[in-house]
């Protein structure tokens, strides 16, 4: 997610730098296949799982055309599903509309496989990215595809958010309405640790059917048996966890009849940890039991990861401004000239005592004005004309 823009040019170049180490670890890890392709289209991400799924290496097929994969057969149609996709603005396209496609391996077909390209903004600029869902290998269901499918659209609604949204609780509440509106989940909730006595769960956003649910239960996160659900297991394990099955679920019975009464059969509790700090969840319940399988439990765990990155970057954001604000309050409190200016002498910033001692309004604009204008004396203009030169030099003077 990219930081706000004003959280500092140094701290947006670590941030990327950590974000393409964890981006590299994660494409490295998932079973699913992921091929980053350009605008040409040409390959230029092929990860693990591709190799296994099509039997080529990494190193034979970057920088190849995207078409390699597909087979002679249906070589034109692809091409010209891709190419209207990239020529497009949507941020995601399911080719062949979702139906099964067979691609070309070195044995001759892979497959059959689902393909949605994917469209989001990264460090380097804007990343294509084809996430191929190989049907055959894993036995997936139409049930199954559906819910790969809603999962793929809420991750990729909440980037969008996520991006969009500047402020931590409007965050949430966006977050878990997506879940609901574009996922077609029944409910989602978003909870933050508490460190009382008790190890409350508070809930702090909330989207969907809730009919008054969070008031009626109690959720914790330590080994008493309201911690033992997927939201207390989840805080403190930082790892996702799932019921499959909320009828039977022997951890689940503090909350079954509530959640019942609600629909609710099945949930998964997302962990959201920064900096190997867990301080809350998000928690997505669905209407249909054995849903959240590893596949969709994965999607909405980056989604999660991502939520929690971009509360973070919120709160640094946030302690930033009320640190310059101070700091801008200090400034203009004393007496003395305090003055910002860049390296040609342009005046960023002057405080109050730098306007009275100059004998201009407080509320002048600075910009356009330079060090060494009309107001300012002949000794400091000649002070001014050696300082600049030296601290641009230099550093200090």
């Amino acid at each position: 997610m990219p930081l706000p823009s004003d959280a500092g040019e140094s701290q947006g170049n670590r941030s990327a730098t950590m974000d393409h180490d964890l981006a590299e670890k994660l494409l490295e890890a998932t079973s699913e296949v992921v091929v980053g392709i350009d605008f040409g289209p040409r390959i230029r991400l092929f990860n693990p799982a591709a190799e296994s799924l099509f039997g080529f290496p990494a190193e034979e097929v970057l920088g190849e055309p995207l078409e390699r994969l597909f087979p002679e057969a249906n070589r034109d149609k692809h091409r010209r599903d891709v190419e209207a996709f990239l020529k497009g603005t949507p941020d995601r396209h399911w080719m062949n509309d979702g139906d099964p496609i067979t691609l070309r391996s070195r044995e001759g077909e892979a497959g059959p496989v689902t393909i949605v390209l994917l469209r989001g903004d990264t460090p380097a600029g804007t990343a294509v990215t084809a996430l191929i869902l190989d049907i055959g290998q894993k036995g997936r269901t139409e049930s199954t595809r559906h819910r790969m499918r809603r999962a793929l659209e809420t991750v990729s609604a909440g980037h969008r958010a996520l991006v969009r949204t500047r402020e931590e609780a409007t965050l949430l509440e966006e977050i878990c309405r997506v879940a609901v509106a574009v996922g077609g989940y029944r409910f989602a909730w978003a909870g933050y640790a508490e460190n009382d006595s008790e190890n409350h769960v508070r809930p702090v956003a909330h989207a969907g059917h809730e009919a008054g649910y969070l008031d009626r239960i109690q959720v914790t996160w330590g080994d008493e048996p309201t911690g033992q659900g997927p939201v207390g297991r989840a805080i403190r394990s930082a790892a996702p966890s799932v019921d499959r099955d909320l009828r039977s679920s022997a951890t689940f019975a503090p909350w079954r009849e509530a959640a019942l009464a609600r629909s609710y059969e099945s949930a998964i509790a997302l962990p959201l940890t920064t900096n190997e700090r867990t301080f809350g969840s998000l928690a997505i319940y669905a209407a249909e039991p054995d849903a959240f399988d590893n596949e969709e439990a994965w999607l909405l765990e980056q989604l999660a990861g991502d939520l929690a990155y971009g509360i973070q970057i919120l709160r640094d954001r946030q302690a930033w401004r009320q640190e310059r604000d101070h700091l801008v309050a200090i400034l203009e409190a004393t007496p003395d000239f305090v003055g910002l200016a860049d390296r040609q002498g342009h005046i960023l910033y002057r405080n109050a005592g730098a306007w009275q001692m100059l004998g201009m309004p407080g509320d002048t604009d600075p910009s356009g004005h330079h060090v060494l204008g009309s107001k300012a004396h002949e000794k400091a203009r000649q002070t001014l004309e050696e300082i600049f030169p030296v601290a641009a030099r230099e550093g200090t003077w």
